[in-house]
């Protein structure tokens, strides 16, 4: 009968255990010194090796020839334990002997002595699904059990545990096991089985299994039988992840706010995955590395994406903010929890999640908004090559440009003559329509040669002017782009009117005639 590749290749001893080096040789030294107690609480995640650790525990404690706190695993003893045969070691699964009347029954029988060990060993997996009241059933012979027994529990979940239980034992808390650790182990196995894994598979492998060697094991196992070479794709197909490079695009189109490429590449993902949940999962995890990568902090990218396809998430993240990442992946989260909550097409939660990372809407809080600002910004950058003046770009304004080249229906404008030497000016004089520019273009030309980049966005403002104070008047989005240079647009404006003294930023539309009774666009300076 065929055996699975994790119970097959199930440690035997402490130190086949991989990645907890600082739990197995605790254990050891006790088991040697004879120092182990009554009660132990083993907690850590799926996969990394509790109920091994319990069952090695199990017979190196009644092992009939121990070497330094280690099983021998040659003993009549050593191998009934681990062919499951000996009834003074026990396995019990909480999850399904959950109930007061089953700990009850088990407290009934502490007492008889074993038959063939030393110690009878009581192994209770999952121990955090057991019900309060069976809980406190358990308590008092927990504290104080009769000599000959040993209580092992296992669990993923200790805060679930009640305190009183945690007090009662030794805890050891199991960590996740390193990716080159369960890669180790995997070539191991795999050569074991002849299986022509290549070492970026088993790599693969380990990255996918999240720190667990039984889902190391599992996935190997998936390989077992296939025809073909296990290349990176074919592993790709085999693990179900789908196409990294779409995934990567996907993520890069909605970074930039493309919303077609967007709706396309999830077509596509659909009918590669056809698990729409999977699909915004993978999105997230390039999301993660797009904010990591935005942080500049050391991490491990994602198993199936090459170098090429994180170096294209690396130079869209080096164009983003933070925070704008941060509301990416909270859009896709909130989506992925109504995947659960709602019953709707799931297709159309996907859609309106793509929308809202195209289009984010300022009102939903201040990560929308600064989304919202980040991608006006981009797109305003890439609007401004045409009009910059800047030594770099040798292709004039557009101002400039009519000054060189006037049409041959605009007569010649007057010139202004200059002033006369020795009449020093009372002030300058504010611009006007005759010397060719307005003086929102005069302002606009001004600020855009120290910020060519939001040349375009001083287009959007109005002006209006109330007395001494000037009015700016733009959408909310625009406002806070333009709040960092109040300053330096009140300095420029007061070099063409010196008689303002204050500017007053104001959201929303500028009204027809802001100055109580003559319109004071300030084309009209």
């Amino acid at each position: 009968m065929h055996q699975t590749l994790y119970r097959k290749y199930r440690p035997q001893t402490f130190s086949e255990v991989c990645g907890q080096d600082r739990i197995t040789s605790v254990l050891r030294r006790q088991i040697a010194d004879e120092t182990y107690t009554h009660a132990y609480l083993f907690a850590g995640t799926r996969g990394t090796g509790k109920t091994s650790c319990a069952k090695i525990f199990a017979k190196a404690v009644n092992c009939e020839h121990p070497v330094d706190g280690e099983p021998c695993n040659e003993c009549e003893t050593c191998k009934a334990i681990t062919e499951g045969r000996l009834l003074d070691v026990l396995e019990i699964d909480a999850a399904s002997h959950n109930g007061v009347d089953d700990i009850r029954d088990l407290c009934e029988k502490v007492d008889f002595l074993p038959t063939q060990c030393k110690k009878r060993v009581y192994i209770i997996d999952e121990v955090h699904m057991l019900s309060p009241s069976a809980f406190n059933a358990l308590l008092k012979t927990l504290e104080e059990p009769p000599a000959h027994v040993l209580f092992i529990l296992a669990t993923t979940e200790p805060g679930k545990v009640l305190e009183t239980v945690r007090s009662r034992c030794q805890i050891f808390s199991f960590s996740r096991i390193e990716t080159e650790e369960i890669t180790k182990r995997v070539l191991y196995v795999a050569e074991q089985e002849g299986i022509k894994l290549p070492e970026s598979g088993a790599r693969l492998i380990a990255r996918l299994s999240d720190g667990g060697m039984r889902d190391a094991l599992s996935r190997l196992e998936k390989c077992v039988g296939y025809p073909d070479e296990l290349t990176d794709s074919a592993l790709e197909y085999i693990f179900e992840l789908g196409s990294q490079e779409l995934i990567t695009s996907f993520a890069v189109s909605a970074a930039r706010g493309d919303q077609a490429a967007c709706f396309t590449l999830l077509d596509d993902l659909y009918r590669d995955l056809g698990n729409l949940k999977e699909v915004l999962q993978q999105i997230l995890g390039a999301f993660r590395d797009m904010l990591l990568y935005a942080a500049k902090v050391p991490f491990e990218t994602h198993a199936g994406r090459t170098d090429t396809l994180q170096a294209r998430l690396k130079a869209q993240a080096e164009t983003m903010s933070e925070g704008e990442i941060l509301y990416q992946i909270g859009v896709l989260q909130d989506a992925l929890m109504q995947f659960d909550r709602l019953s709707v097409n799931k297709k159309i939660l996907a859609e309106l999640a793509i929308v809202k990372l195209c289009y984010p809407d300022p009102s939903k809080g201040t990560l929308a908004l600064e989304a919202r600002v980040a991608a006006l910004e981009r797109r305003i950058a890439s609007l401004s090559g045409g009009f910059s003046s800047s030594p770099e770009d040798p292709d004039p304004t557009p101002a400039e440009a009519g000054k060189k080249a006037p049409s041959a229906d605009v007569p010649s404008k007057p010139k202004v003559a200059a002033p006369k030497q020795g009449k020093p000016e009372a002030k300058p004089a504010a611009r006007t329509q005759a010397d060719g520019e307005t003086f929102e273009s005069a302002i606009n030309d001004a600020l855009s040669k120290s910020d060519p980049s939001r040349r375009a966005l001083y287009r959007i403002l109005k002006f209006r002017r109330a007395g001494h104070v000037l009015h700016v008047y733009g959408p909310p989005y625009s406002i806070a782009m333009f709040t960092p240079r109040k300053d330096a647009f009140l300095a420029e404006a007061q070099k063409l009117d010196p008689e303002l003294n204050a500017v007053e930023l104001i959201s929303g539309e500028a009204p027809a005639n802001a100055n109580g009774g003559s319109d004071t666009d300030l084309d009209s300076f």
